[in-house]
């Protein structure tokens, strides 16, 4: 079953002069983040409350980031694909892959690899072809020719389950029509997510408004996502998938929320959030995944890691949803301290940040770090006296802002 009909083993190979470019830019990369690992030294050495576990965090990320660059290296001039009469192999330094021609279920193509797909009865992984690997364009015609698409094949086997699930409609014109539904709210939860989110961040919505709407989108999603008994799914794979996906207005309504709370309100100590947080995201998966048909079953690591999406929406909408109510309905009396401005910082980026810097006040031991408007941060210099309100906040978790 060879595709040349030969008998001799074929040999595949990324060309010398991509090897060596990739090995360049790849080990720039790496340089690039090594730095990283000598500013968190002096972050651990920093008497800041907390510095040690944000210095364990920037040591983590730069070695993975260093490690997957030089495992990249690696890959990159040892990996080659090697074609028998009966079976495709891929060999590298760190890896052996191989699949008998009779074990392919299927191709599937993502990004700038060609990947070959083995059957669910064996215990194999796939083998992925590289497009940067030399003279593969008719081997990877070979394979579109004798395999099927899994894509398409998996998009209709899930077509298939939607029209004949009576839980999407009782005969089949209206499973149909529910799906044709489906896909419509899927599509304004995308846009409502990604609008609502980049119109908080941005401060294109007043405070108070984005709150009420993010609180409402919060909610709706869960509400949602219960309610439609598995036709609306939270992933990211919708080309793959027959089923509507409310993936990317779920992760950039998510992501923004969370970094608008963290930017606006300026927290003293998250010690009362995390156990809230963690018991409403655990409840609510665990609900989830009980009661609807959202995911598969929870019996293998593989079926797990599909629900993971889900407990981290949770999580982050329950941290900033608490972040939010705590602050911005805070109606208790301040605590007001006078002190010296010690120093000033701006943040760059699409939105400005503009930071006031004072000494330790109350019986907190560590700096503070205030956000302050543009106009109040040009009017006041290092030395100035400035005032300063510590708050308990509606739900216990104190915060401070400058008056």
């Amino acid at each position: 079953m060879n595709p040349e009909g030969k008998k001799e083993i074929r040999e595949y190979t990324i060309p010398r002069l991509w090897v060596i470019l990739g090995t360049i830019l790849f080990l720039f990369c790496a340089a690039y983040f090594s730095r990283f690992l000598y500013t968190a030294f002096l972050v651990s050495t920093s008497p800041s409350k907390g510095s040690i576990w944000i210095a364990i965090f920037v040591w983590a990320y730069s070695l993975s980031m260093i490690s997957f660059f030089i495992y990249t290296i690696i890959e990159t001039w040892t990996g080659k694909i090697l074609l028998y009469p009966d079976r495709i192999k891929y060999q590298s330094l760190l890896h052996k892959r191989e699949l008998l021609f009779s074990e392919i279920q299927g191709y599937t193509i993502d990004d700038d690899r060609f990947y070959l797909l083995p059957k669910d009865s064996i215990d194999k992984k796939e083998i992925k072809i590289s497009y940067f690997i030399d003279s593969t364009e008719e081997l990877r015609a070979w394979f579109r020719y004798n395999y099927p698409d899994w894509k398409i094949e998996k998009k209709n086997e899930e077509f298939e389950q939607i029209i004949q699930n009576e839980l999407y409609g009782q005969d089949l014109d209206s499973r149909l029509i529910n799906l044709k539904n489906a896909k419509s709210i899927a599509r304004a939860f995308n846009i409502t997510g990604i609008a609502l989110g980049i119109g908080i961040f941005a401060k294109l919505i007043p405070l108070g408004i984005g709150i009420y709407l993010s609180l409402f989108y919060g909610v709706s999603i869960i509400f949602i996502l219960f309610y439609a008994k598995g036709i609306i799914r939270l992933h990211d794979d919708e080309d793959k998938s027959a089923f509507p996906s409310i993936f990317w207005g779920v992760l950039f309504f998510t992501i923004l929320f969370l970094l608008a709370t963290l930017i606006f309100f300026n927290i003293l100590s998250y010690e009362n959030v995390w156990l809230p947080c963690i018991i409403f995201s655990g409840t609510m998966g665990v609900i989830f995944l009980q009661y609807t048909h959202l995911f598969p079953p929870p019996n293998t690591l593989k079926n797990i890691a599909t629900s993971i999406p889900l407990f981290i929406f949770l999580f982050i909408f329950a941290f900033s949803s608490w972040i939010s109510i705590n602050c911005h309905f805070d109606r208790t009396p301040p605590d007001i301290y006078n002190t010296t401005l010690s120093q000033k910082k701006e943040g760059g980026g699409k939105i400005p940040t503009f930071l006031f810097i004072t000494a330790p006040l109350g019986t907190y031991k560590d700096s503070m770090n205030v956000e302050v408007k543009h106009s109040v941060y040009k009017s006041k210099k290092i030395g100035d006296e400035i005032q300063v309100e510590i708050r308990r906040g509606s739900l216990g978790t104190p915060w401070v802002q400058a008056n």
